[in-house]
């Protein structure tokens, strides 16, 4: 079964693409059928350069578009640079409009449970019963302790 789908050319952190025929079970850069565009995103990220006739003719020979190539060829697909100090800048600034914008809501928005929520909370153990087991696994493990530094005799 082919695809028309892209194969990446180009140096490192300056990515081009071809727009190639390939059988899809190929490597991303493996031999291709026919190479029928192009789209270079560094360059000009609006520009796709491509063969309608032969992409047409592909299509009718079976092979199917990937995601990646419809959105280029209807023109859906937007191009964005990545850029590590603004994601980071923005990230803080999502943060901190969080913090400010949460509130406790008035006791009078607080729902009370339904009839089905109680009868979860009847079945559901209690919260008491944690911290009394996490205190016992605690002192079982400081007299386990204590037992191995009193049973350790110095080497002489």
């Amino acid at each position: 079964m082919l695809r028309i789908r892209l194969s990446r050319v180009g140096r490192k952190n300056a990515p081009a693409y071809r727009i190639v025929v390939i059988d899809r079970k190929s490597k991303r850069d493996g031999k291709n059928q026919e190479i029928i565009g192009s789209y270079n995103p560094t360059e000009n990220p609006d520009k796709v350069e491509w063969k309608k006739d032969r992409y047409e003719y592909w299509k009718s020979k079976g092979a199917q578009p990937s995601h990646a190539v419809l959105k280029l060829i209807s023109g859906k697909y937007k191009y964005t640079v990545y850029n590590p100090k603004q994601a980071k800048k923005d990230e803080e600034a999502q943060k901190t409009k969080d913090s400010q914008t949460q509130e406790a809501p008035p006791e009078s928005a607080k729902i009370e449970p339904s009839k089905s929520d109680e009868s979860k909370a009847t079945t559901e153990p209690k919260a008491e019963s944690k911290p009394e087991a996490l205190e016992a696994t605690k002192n079982e493990s400081e007299t386990a302790d204590k037992k191995t530094s009193e049973t350790k005799e110095p080497v002489k």
